[in-house]
């Protein structure tokens, strides 16, 4: 700027520099914002956006680039021959976009990442287990199903996205992977709430019905499942309610009273509860599966009796969200 005179040619103009608070907080969620991909560009071009703009590229940033994108303004600079600045004209100002505030509290969501490193570095040093390398938590306020904090293991750092890109994609623990939004994973025991909520609503049971865990399910020539406590112990639960056998996790519980209730009634509580479909957050998500002969038609495979004594206890092709499952649990809780 001082020697502007021997360096017509050079204009020093202000611009945006983004920096982060705390570049570690939630980079699954925020997102990041980058170059126009060609691609990108014949759609973004019509919503008034030129090559050099920036645009959200992941998360919030992204799902809400509408929201916080301002307008470009512009300039009529007039030079002489030399290039020197003879006139500068603004023909419009430029405009800030908006700003979007999450429900995520700050303080939940760290410690909420750190409890989650903590934990599976424990799984792997302490209890020796190998494959314990990924995870997610899913904090969800009950009364409103605001989403108060959500956490991937192995996490990165925005402000090291660009420069540590190659390694980060090339990890197999895959660190760029939203888990809590988009992995789907076998639900297990915790899908045996869902269960217990069909058979009572449907009166199947009743709260103070009891059932006697055999160990084996015998009903199915096929097909015999165990409880687990048979499988582990050679034991059984004895004669159970259905709290508690929540309490228990008793296998032999929701075979039975499953194969009762029948799959096509067992999944009408479970799309109540929202398993296998999408929150509706803004962020993308995934669907999941629930199982069911319905998704076994879209695959073309058949679906059979003891199918529904596995889906019952969170198996067979069942796969929900991390998201999925804190806000079916906050649904009933609620």
């Amino acid at each position: 700027s001082e020697r502007s005179v021997d360096y017509p040619c050079i204009a020093v103009t202000t611009g945006a520099y983004r920096e982060y608070v705390d570049s570690t907080v939630a980079p699954h969620l925020l997102g990041r914002i980058g170059k126009i991909y060609a691609e990108e560009y014949a759609d973004l071009k019509e919503k008034g956006y030129l090559m050099s703009d920036l645009v959200g590229k992941e998360g919030v940033e992204k799902a809400m680039e509408s929201y916080l994108r301002g307008t470009s303004g512009s300039r009529l600079i007039e030079r002489n021959a030399r290039g020197e600045v003879l006139d500068v004209q603004t023909i419009s100002e430029p405009t800030q976009g908006n700003s979007v505030i999450l429900t995520i509290d700050k303080n939940l969501q760290l410690t909420a990442q750190k409890a989650l490193e903590r934990t599976i570095r424990s799984l792997r040093s302490e209890d020796d287990i190998d494959d314990a390398n990924a995870g997610a938590v899913v904090v969800v306020q009950v009364d409103t199903g605001e989403t108060l904090a959500s956490a991937t293991y192995p996490t990165y750092d925005l402000t090291e996205y660009t420069a540590n890109y190659e390694a980060l994609s090339a990890d197999p623990d895959k660190p760029l992977f939203n888990r809590a939004f988009n992995g789907t994973y076998a639900p297990g025991s915790t899908f045996k709430m869902a269960t217990a909520t069909a058979i009572l609503q449907e009166n199947i049971i009743t709260p103070t019905t009891k059932i006697r865990d055999q160990g084996i399910y015998k009903k199915y020539t096929d097909y015999q499942p165990k409880c687990w406590r048979y499988t582990d112990y050679g034991e059984t639960h004895g004669s159970i309610t259905v709290s508690e056998a929540l309490r228990d996790s008793c296998n032999y519980f929701f075979y039975d009273s499953a194969d009762r209730l029948g799959i096509e009634a067992l999944n009408k509580y479970c799309r109540q509860l929202g398993l296998g479909s999408k929150t509706g957050l803004e962020l993308g998500e995934s669907s999941g599966t629930l199982a069911g002969p319905e998704y076994r038609a879209s695959i073309n495979a058949s679906w059979y009796p003891g199918d529904t004594l596995q889906a019952a206890i969170g198996q067979s092709d069942n796969l929900f969200t991390p998201v999925q499952l804190a806000t079916y649990l906050a649904t009933i809780v609620n």
